[in-house]
């Protein structure tokens, strides 16, 4: 079993981010490959989802607003995919082994869709989340990771007093799976008025950040790169991480600057694992 990470070729407007990030990735044996033709660094929401030997491509709609999100078929032709009529990013899909977590924004974008026939093409079990209060894009890569065991690792929303509730209704949803938490600094995201942030972030898509999210990490074979942002949560967010997965090379990137146009790792990243069986790009 070997594994690739796609980058959209767009990130290499942030040369420091991108050149770490590769050199960490290639060091440790795993290949990358860029995809050509975006207008944006986000790759994740618009490459198929990996089930099995076969890779699922669901109806990616990207918000009329932000035309720049828009993505040519030239960039997953060549995988050759199967196709789906369900509306689905890949931003709204945490895996792990027959487990599969959405927010509820599925339901919202493919009304009357029945649950088990998602979990016949996922071939897993689907847990429905509530979609995380001021986060419009509704992705659930943004709340939850699963860790190696099972266990599905959280923000701490319970520590942030304008998120318990949503902490309750989250913890209810995951019923029967048990729970990490890792510290979340949505609090340190920098304040501006959306003015300012447009002249900052021309290429944002949407006014909410982020900036503080270590949750959205990217984990392939045994490594992970964690979020950073150049705040004193970096150091707790990588203690945990390194408690959770004492096995694993860790790099932490500063993303300071690219969590502030709406995303982090695991957005800006699309991995896939091959052996004899499949072949991506064949």
């Amino acid at each position: 079993m070997s594994e690739i990470v796609y980058f959209s070729d767009a990130l290499k407007r942030y040369p420091e981010v991108f050149n770490e990030a590769v050199e960490f990735l290639k060091k440790n044996g795993i290949a990358v490959r860029l995809i050509e033709g975006t207008r944006n660094i986000w790759t994740r929401d618009f490459m198929p989802i990996q089930v099995g030997y076969r890779l699922i491509k669901f109806r990616y709609i990207p918000d009329k607003r932000y035309p720049q999100l828009k993505v040519p078929h030239s960039c997953y032709e060549q995988l050759y995919p199967i196709y789906s009529n369900i509306i689905l990013d890949g931003g709204n899909v945490v895996r792990r082994g027959d487990k599969t977590i959405l927010t509820k924004k599925v339901l919202k974008k493919n009304p009357g869709l029945k649950l088990t026939k998602l979990e016949k093409i996922l071939q897993s079990e689907v847990t429905l989340i509530p979609i995380e209060p001021y986060a419009s894009i509704g992705h659930s890569d943004g709340i939850c990771h699963f860790l190696p065991n099972g266990s599905v690792l959280i923000n701490d929303y319970e520590s942030m007093p304008q998120y318990q509730t949503y902490h309750k209704r989250l913890v209810r949803a995951l019923k029967g799976f048990s729970i990490e938490t890792l510290v979340c600094a949505y609090s340190k995201c920098p304040r501006m008025s959306e003015k300012q942030f447009r002249k900052l972030y021309p290429l944002a898509d949407v006014f909410c950040s982020s900036f503080g999210c270590y949750v959205n990490y990217l984990e392939i074979a045994n490594l992970i790169l964690l979020p950073g942002f150049g705040i004193v949560e970096d150091i707790e967010a990588l203690t945990k991480i390194k408690q959770l997965y004492p096995n694993h090379k860790i790099r932490q990137l500063d993303f300071s600057q690219i969590s502030m146009l709406g995303g982090c790792i695991n957005c800006i990243s699309w991995d896939v694992r091959i052996n004899g069986n499949f072949r991506p790009e064949r």
